[in-house]
């Protein structure tokens, strides 16, 4: 089309160059997930005829499509629970902890009054990641248990999110909430927003079906979607008593 009004036909290719250049500014440029012309195997979609281009438009409105660049909130369409969420850096993340009832999540009010709607549920990691493979990429990829347009971040999105926060050794104090730790809660600012809160962690006692829950108070540990070698998982450990965030290892049959 010209200024004038008038217009004329141009190329095939041409054509499919302007369409090409059009989508990828309207998703790519603009898709939070980075996965918008992926599917969920990391693949992307293609049209056979032009294998070169993406078929960028194959990937939108699936479940880990999100919409949004950013969110400050969202309801999980699952048990309308509404979480607050936060933007750090590129990233999004919840700033609360998941509390979807699912088979196997524990819940236990006796270790503080109010423990779950305060801290939200515990989680084996089997039940995390729904039958999903462990993964490495950045983004993920593994839905897992998450809320529609979420998922379980990697190892990889823990490392961005504390170079952001200019690195590991004081990431921690950046990301804790100022109230309800205990130990000092020393270096805590929650700057980031992230607001994590000392939730506890439990492992189950060996060839048993008994549970330990440890360190209510003291520390908050999550799980990623990244697994080191058969049965044993990357996590993060944040401390009450230290401003930094550590790498921990789990046993995804344990914990």
């Amino acid at each position: 089309a010209f200024d004038d009004g008038t217009s004329e036909e141009v190329s095939n290719g041409f054509g499919m160059e302007m369409l090409d250049t059009l989508l990828s500014a309207l998703l790519v440029r603009t898709d939070s997930t980075g996965i918008v012309n992926l599917s969920p195997s990391k693949t992307e979609f293609s049209d056979p005829n032009r294998p070169d281009h993406p078929l960028l438009f194959k990937h939108f409105g699936a479940d880990d499509y999100s919409y949004s660049n950013c969110v400050s909130s969202f309801t999980d369409e699952r048990d309308g629970h509404v979480y607050s969420a936060v933007c750090i850096g590129n990233q999004n993340w919840m700033a609360e902890n998941l509390a979807y009832n699912c088979p196997g999540s524990v819940c236990v009010d006796s270790l503080s009054p109010n423990y779950c709607a305060t801290f939200g549920r515990l989680y084996y990691w089997k039940d995390i990641m729904a039958g999903a493979s462990p993964s490495d990429n950045v983004p993920s990829g593994v839905q897992g248990i998450c809320p529609k347009g979420w998922h379980i971040p990697s190892a990889g999105e823990w490392n961005q999110l504390f170079d952001f926060l200019g690195g590991i050794a004081t990431a921690g104090g950046a990301m804790k909430s100022k109230k309800m730790w205990l130990d000092g809660n020393v270096g805590a600012t929650n700057s980031s927003g992230f607001s994590a809160l000392p939730g506890s962690w439990f492992t189950r006692v060996l060839n048993s079906s008994e549970l330990i829950f440890l360190q209510t108070g003291v520390d908050a540990a999550f799980h990623t979607s990244s697994e080191l070698h058969a049965n044993v998982i990357d996590g993060v450990t944040l401390f009450g008593a230290q401003p930094f965030a550590q790498w921990t290892t789990f046993f995804s049959d344990q914990h």
